[in-house]
């Protein structure tokens, strides 16, 4: 994959098959040797997929499994409350929703609420396995749950929320210490804390007030199309999370 094809991507396959396979990004070396940055960035990546299904879902343990797997993103609890979690859950087995199925078969899958319910429940159980890789299989669910026949939309900003938080990779920004000021650590952690994400456009003024002037940095704060949730990378980089 080419920088331009990451930055015009809108289907999260093919951009995460990417991610896996260069080097530094997911895994530091070998196959089995995940980056920690790596781990909790795809984890997070997932719960944003499963919170914009999480109104479909109304079984208790799944509901509380989402929030305990966003805090065990960022070094919270253990995998054994999400798999317990995930044990009391309806949820026993996953099915996937295949973009290339026969069209009768995926018309069907269209047309079935009940189906699509099912898999926004997936897409949070899914929070619960230990490999990273696992817990972001079922993006393509979560996009089917969302939109039904439409889910090409979501898919979409699905690709944008992965953008939203690994960036550019053919483009790493260094993020100066002397930005990292208490007004735009306030900020940051405020957004972070709450998941309001509406003053980004303030944080690019304080980082501005701060010294930053870095142009990628400030248009992805002040994007008025911009899509953001935990692990921004720009909030993250204020907060000192990378």
């Amino acid at each position: 994959m080419k920088e331009k094809e990451w930055l015009a991507c809108t289907r999260v396959a093919p951009a995460l098959k990417f991610l896996f396979q260069k080097k530094g990004l997911i895994y530091k070396g070998k196959k089995t040797q995940q980056h920690p940055r790596g781990r909790r960035r795809l984890r997070l990546f997932a719960v944003a997929l499963a919170r914009r299904v999480e109104h479909m879902v109304t079984d208790r343990p799944l509901r509380r499994l989402l929030i305990a797997a966003e805090e065990y993103a960022d070094g919270i609890g253990s995998l054994k409350l999400l798999q317990d979690l995930c044990a009391k859950s309806r949820i026993q087995e996953y099915s996937f929703f295949e973009e290339d199925g026969g069209p009768e078969e995926l018309a069907d899958w269209l047309a079935d609420r009940h189906a699509r319910g099912r898999c926004a429940g997936q897409a949070i159980a899914i929070l619960s396995e230990r490999d990273c890789e696992s817990v972001c299989c079922l993006h393509a669910n979560a996009a089917f749950a969302r939109e039904g026949k439409d889910y090409l939309v979501e898919a979409a900003i699905q690709a944008n929320l992965l953008r939203d938080i690994f960036d550019n990779p053919f483009r790493p920004v260094s993020f100066s210490p002397e930005w990292r000021t208490s007004s735009v650590v306030s900020i940051a952690q405020s957004m972070y804390d709450s998941r309001d994400f509406a003053p980004m456009p303030v944080l690019a003024d304080a980082l501005q007030d701060a010294g930053c002037e870095h142009e990628d940095i400030l248009a992805h704060c002040r994007d008025a199309n911009g899509t953001h949730v935990r692990g921004c990378w720009v909030v993250d980089l204020a907060l000192g999370k990378n």
